[in-house]
Order: C-alpha cells, then structure tokens, then sequence
C-alpha cells in the first residue's frame, strides 16, 4: 500500500503529460506484477487517454510500449491473456501506421511471447518467426538480439534443445558483439535453463554465475 501511495503521489505532482505518461507506467507495472489486473488495467486505460489528448506521436508510442502489460503470470486466465494481447495488437498497428518497422518487430516479440507463456506454441512460433525477420530490416540491435531470444524460448519449450542452443548462441554473439552486457545476462540464463532441461546441473549453475558476474 506504501509504494502504491508513493506512485500515486508521482503522478499526482507530474507536472506535464510526459511525467503522467510515465509515472502512469510504473503504477500499472506494480499492479500487474502483484496481479492487480483491473487497476493496471484502468491506468493504462488512463495512460492511453493522457498521450492520445496530448497529440504527441512519442507519448503514444511510449503508452502503448511500456512493459506494465507484459508482466503476467503463467497461470493467469484466459481472459488476461486476450486483454494483452488486444493491447500489444493496438500497439503493431499503430506502429505500422506510423512506419516503425523497429516497434512492429517488437510487437510481434511481444505477441510470440504471450502465446508462448499461454501455451499456444503454434502461434507463438508463426510470431517469433515474423519478429525475427523484421528484425534484420531494422538498426536497433537490442531488438534484433531479443527476437532472437524469444525464437531460442519457443524452441526450448517445444523440447528442441539444438535449435534452441543455436538460436540462443547467435543471440550471444550479437551482445557481446555490440557489447550489451544486459541481454548477455540474459541469455545466460537462457543457457542455465536449457542445462537444467537437460540434467546438466554444473553447467547450468556455471553459466548463471558468469550472469552474476556481468551484472
């Protein structure tokens, strides 16, 4: 309740639409992280409306890209999942109306990712598929290494260890290549859990600790 009121009070003293937009973000990420849905569910309802009425294209993109609606829990319900999903849609179409091929390939990341966590691995691969290769017509690094994560992440739950070990190892060699230290901790863990999938528990805890060291 104390870091809820804190939120509140941020977005209460938000000075323009930029700071609501923002501090609206963060308040409906800790809703939804503690499975708070219908409030994170009316602040970015209320997000959406702040950056619509302020007529700026970056607000909107802002709104409909921040990260509070990607955190949903493996056993959320149905209805959770089509909620999200409705929003990360808004999203794709409004960045293909703008002609970001960088958000439209982060869009579809993000729709691969929903139906992966939902089970729906069919989807999640024609989606994953569609991301990764948007990403080569894009400059932004970042989100070609994480088209390529989520590709590894379907194969992994598919139980297609090889593929997923390359796909991830790719990944790897464009982080370190472009020294992102943050999504090579990331695929470092992507490594620890394929190991642990195997039986293979030294390895697993090796590459976790190489994590740990980045970070």
């Amino acid at each position: 309740a104390q870091k809820i009121d804190s939120l509140l009070a941020i977005y209460n003293k938000a000075a323009n639409d930029s700071d609501k937009v923002m501090a609206c973000g963060k308040l409906a990420e800790y809703y939804y992280i503690y499975q708070l849905d219908r409030q994170g569910d009316s602040v970015l309802q209320q997000q959406l409306k702040i950056a619509e009425l302020s007529q700026s294209k970056n607000l909107f993109v802002t709104a409909l890209f921040g990260k509070a609606v990607m955190n949903i829990s493996a056993w959320a319900r149905k209805e959770r999942y089509d909620k999200a999903l409705q929003f990360v849609n808004k999203g794709l179409d409004y960045a293909k109306s703008i002609g970001r091929e960088d958000y439209v390939t982060l869009s579809y990341i993000r729709i691969a990712a929903l139906y992966r966590r939902r089970g729906d691995l069919e989807k999640a691969f024609y989606n994953a598929n569609i991301a990764f290769t948007s990403s080569q017509n894009i400059e932004d690094d970042s989100i070609k290494i994480t088209a390529a994560i989520e590709l590894g992440d379907i194969y992994q739950a598919k139980g297609e260890s090889l593929l997923a070990f390359k796909t991830y190892t790719s990944a790897f060699d464009k982080a370190v290549e472009t020294e992102n230290i943050i999504l090579q901790s990331e695929v470092y863990h992507r490594f620890a859990e394929l190991y642990l999938s195997l039986n293979n528990d030294p390895t697993a805890k090796e590459n976790l600790l190489k994590s740990l060291e980045l970070n």
